[in-house]
């Protein structure tokens, strides 16, 4: 299976001679291109921003699907998120309104507005995050995760161990969060992130 890793390798391929080459023109250090292209940490908006500059589709980059091929579908937005103090989760039949995007599924996603400033490393106050709950779960991504207690949370995940996990912010004011995993009743993908006009 495809990963934005290996996409982003094509790119690389197709266009530059070079990772390190590439790494140098983005002003980057080739350990920390090397970190995205083996999917240890998902890349940022500013990186992701300065890949489309040199003509990567960032839509393929990031779904799989090319920008002529993507298609915006209608995903319903049902409430809203935190990222910073949580709040008890919204009934995700409360739907307050469409916003079309282009990802290339519509089954099992939502949308949900983003309140608060965690994760101020590429989500603002505002933005809509679309949620894919086929999507899998993996070190370094954004999750929604909802816990026993109702608290909700939008952060990058991490697994501790088999029985604890650890939710992190990309604002280095939040202290991480560390959760049991019996005590999580949803962790979904965040599977992109639709900025505010």
């Amino acid at each position: 299976m495809k990963t934005i890793g290996s996409r982003l390798r094509e790119f690389i391929d197709k266009e530059f001679g070079s990772y390190k080459e590439l790494a140098e023109k983005l002003g980057i250090h080739a350990s920390v291109l090397s970190q995205y292209l083996n999917d240890k940490v998902m890349p940022g908006s500013e990186f992701l921003k300065k890949i489309g500059e040199l003509g990567g589709d960032l839509n393929y980059i990031i779904t799989g699907v090319h920008g002529a091929e993507a298609v915006n579908k209608k995903f319903p937005v049902i409430g809203k998120v935190f990222a910073g103090p949580s709040e008890k989760l919204i009934d995700p039949s409360n739907i307050e309104y469409y916003v079309n995007l282009p990802y290339m599924k519509e089954q099992n996603c939502f949308g949900l507005r983003v309140e608060g400033d965690s994760m101020n490393g590429g989500i603002y106050q505002g933005d809509v995050v679309l949620v894919d709950m086929d999507a899998e779960v993996h070190s370094g991504c954004r999750v929604v995760c909802v816990v026993s207690s109702g608290e909700r949370y939008i952060k990058r995940f991490k697994r501790v161990n088999e029985e604890t996990v650890m939710l992190y912010s990309d604002n280095s004011r939040y202290e991480p969060i560390i959760l049991a995993v019996r005590d999580i009743v949803v962790l979904y993908k965040v599977a992109g992130i639709w900025h505010k006009e």
